[in-house]
């Protein structure tokens, strides 16, 4: 992964053409250097539909 600033996340399915089945912002914005992961904890992200 390049150096970015993320601002928020996607969620796909990846069945043949890939569909984006949700997405929004972070709460705050997250930094990553060159080379580094983005990891989101288990259970961290809370979707809603409104």
């Amino acid at each position: 992964m390049p150096a970015a600033t993320v601002v928020g996340v996607e969620i796909w399915d990846n069945a043949g053409t890939p569909v984006r089945l949700w997405y929004g912002p972070l709460s705050a914005s997250r930094t990553v250097a060159a080379g580094d992961e983005l990891r989101l904890t288990a259970g961290s992200l809370t979707l809603s539909l409104a």
